[in-house]
């Protein structure tokens, strides 16, 4: 997570350094752009972070159904979010510059900018949901790895023939931000739409050491899914109620189907031979 964090810096450090070679106006600017996009983000941003805590802990219990709604209806919402703080800004993008600064050029070269990250971030906050969910689905190695692909060979590249190239302003920045972004937050949907939930919870359970979350629920109150694996590993109304041993003593006796049921159940290797 750490070198995820630095690798999403690179990019905003190598683009200030070439606002700087376009004059001192657009480096400025382009610092003060930053306010900009955060004034734009919080909102969506944070809501993002919050369902990547929420999807983490639900994922821990094991409840891969409730997991998927959670996270499908968090992308929704995150969006939406973002769509309306765009709208926003793009309504009180004048007083909102006024409050950054009140140098004329200045604020013209932001007012230039702010309708190309309005444009944006409803694509960037997708993307950026799916991170934060891949995170919780410990994915942390892909997200980082796409992330650095795309700021290598994407965005710093456009950036820079956009620059030097064809001289373009800040605007050339901020359209290479925009594309880089949204190339990313492509690649974490895709990412995440082809996770192996079954494996997320393993991991998350293996890391928590927790046992099974239904382990004070009597068998009429299981969800069927949780029954339906429960029956799988030898259980039924009376072993699960009078809390007696089943049959199934080790988990390397288990089956494949067994082991994904064990799952299901919130157990790992190490918290089901300790029943």
């Amino acid at each position: 997570m750490t070198t995820e964090a630095i690798i999403g810096n690179i990019e905003y450090t190598v683009f200030t350094v070439f606002a700087a070679s376009q004059g001192t106006a657009e480096a400025a600017t382009w610092i003060l752009l930053s306010y900009v996009w955060s004034a734009v983000g919080i909102i969506p941003d944070s809501f993002s972070a919050a369902a990547s805590c929420r999807l983490a802990r639900i994922i821990s219990n094991g409840e891969i159904k409730v997991a998927k709604m959670v996270s499908t209806q968090s992308m929704y919402i995150a969006t939406c979010i973002s769509i309306v703080c765009s709208i926003l800004m793009y309504v009180f993008r004048h007083q909102f510059v006024w409050c950054l600064s009140l140098d004329e050029t200045l604020e013209d070269m932001i007012l230039q900018v702010i309708p190309y990250i309005c444009l944006c971030y409803p694509f960037m906050t997708v993307g950026g949901t799916a991170m934060d969910l891949n995170d919780a689905l410990h994915l942390y190695k892909r997200a980082m790895v796409s992330m650095a692909l795309v700021t290598t060979f994407v965005m710093v590249p456009i950036g820079y023939v956009m620059t030097y190239i064809y001289n373009f302003n800040i605007e050339g920045l901020a359209s290479a931000q925009c594309i880089g972004y949204t190339a990313a937050g492509v690649i974490n949907i895709m990412f995440f739409m082809t996770a192996d939930w079954d494996k997320a919870v393993t991991k998350a359970q293996g890391i928590s050491g927790a046992g099974s979350p239904y382990e004070n629920y009597e068998w009429d109150e299981l969800p069927n899914e949780v029954k339906d694996a429960a029956e799988q590993l030898g259980y039924t109304q009376g072993i699960w109620e009078e809390e007696e041993e089943n049959n199934l003593s080790s988990y390397d006796e288990l089956t494949e189907t067994q082991r994904f049921a064990a799952a299901r159940l919130g157990y790992t290797k190490n918290t089901w031979d300790s029943l």
